[in-house]
């Protein structure tokens, strides 16, 4: 792996993260053209429907690209859906090297567009910062390959392993800014009823300026729910035959009751490609027991709540715990601790495996400094 592929191809999952939480159903992709060492121009995708990370990169030099190297975190889109393919365009540019992190596991697309650029002339290298990549577009890559949403459980905990349950809130103004944050980047939120009833949350995201509000699902029906609970403040439920209309206005609310695989299907058939499931502790265990949950997140709080509060998850289901620690990072006086999955899912097998070893890291922080004074020029 060429330390300046890292380089910039690490420089394209930045650009790409810029947009989380807005490209839905599209995935993150960011975008940057290189020639002799230097950066040309840089763009990505800001929403579904809008131009593509390669497009808007190609626009900054007038599709003019004689000789240079396309570094982009996916394959280059084949199919016309909102907007034209993408591949045309870098062809007539001039582009002479492609470079991608992985290829798109779309059907649509599926390699296509890395043989029609083989076909053309122009080399193409791939498996560059995967691993990362493959992590960014985790959502898209699970709609996708597994046929339903990312789900992440979510739960604020004490010490001893207890949740709240309708008491005040046991974690920090950090960690529920965070909180939000991650509702940013989702489609959905989802609880069960009585969380409706025990807490009542409003599950909208507050305090981000320009953040889409997500989808609210209830488990259960509208009629276990109080006509005074904030959910219903100054809107309308709508049922699931409408739920294709979801991301035409802000705060859309459905009711569900039936099996989750169901509802999996159900949303992702609807464009939904994430979901944060926010409680409660049964709601938890039903997503955990049909191997519906790809990420947990604990925002655990310096407390102890004692053997009277409720068990976030039942002591049966730690036996056989489903999850190992990836990330452990301080949210003010409590620890954000994220879990993955121990079983490798659909992703990996979908996609083309390349070399993931312990030198990318370190190309990264290697060339962390390189050509910093162009970061101005296209950010």
């Amino acid at each position: 792996m060429v330390k300046r592929d890292v380089y910039f191809m690490s420089r394209c999952l930045q650009l790409a993260q810029k947009a989380a939480g807005h490209t839905s159903p599209n995935p993150l992709v960011g975008a940057v053209i290189v020639k002799n060492g230097k950066l040309l121009a840089g763009g990505y995708h800001h929403k579904a429907g809008l131009p593509h990370a390669e497009i808007e990169a190609l626009k900054k030099i007038s599709f003019r690209a004689e000789g240079a190297t396309l570094y982009c975190n996916l394959e280059p889109c084949f199919h016309h859906g909102r907007t034209p393919p993408c591949v045309h365009p870098i062809i007539k540019s001039g582009i002479k090297r492609v470079v991608i992190a992985h290829r798109d596991p779309n059907p649509l697309v599926a390699g296509r567009s890395v043989r029609l650029l083989k076909k053309s002339g122009i080399q193409v290298t791939e498996g560059v910062l995967e691993k990362e990549a493959r992590h960014l577009n985790r959502f898209f890559l699970t709609w996708v390959t597994k046929k339903r949403p990312y789900v992440i459980l979510k739960a604020g905990v004490s010490l001893d392993g207890k949740i709240a349950g309708g008491k005040k809130w046991i974690t920090s103004p950090p960690s529920r800014r965070r909180v939000h944050q991650l509702r940013s980047q989702v489609d959905a939120i989802l609880v069960g009823a009585h969380t409706i009833r025990t807490d009542n949350p409003r599950l909208n995201v507050r305090g981000i300026k320009g953040a889409k509000q997500p989808l609210r699902i209830i488990l259960g029906s509208r009629r276990q729910i109080p006509v005074n609970a904030r959910i219903f403040a100054g809107i309308q439920p709508c049922p699931p035959e409408n739920l294709d209309s979801r991301l035409r206005g802000n705060d859309r609310l459905m009711f569900f009751r039936g099996a989750l695989p169901t509802l999996m299907r159900k949303l992702a058939r609807r464009n939904v490609t994430s979901i944060l499931v926010e409680g409660g502790a049964k709601v938890f265990a039903s997503f955990i027991k049909n191997s519906l949950c790809d990420e947990l997140i604990l925002f655990i709080a310096p407390k102890i709540l004692g053997p009277s509060a409720l068990d976030v998850f039942p002591p049966s289901l730690l036996k056989k715990f489903p999850f190992k620690i990836s990330s452990i990072t301080p949210s003010g006086p409590d620890l954000e601790v994220r879990f993955g999955t121990k079983k490798k899912g659909a992703i990996a097998k979908a996609c083309q495996n390349a070399n993931k070893d312990a030198k990318t890291n370190r190309l990264i922080r290697e060339w962390q400094g390189f050509d910093e004074k162009a970061d101005g020029e296209w950010k």
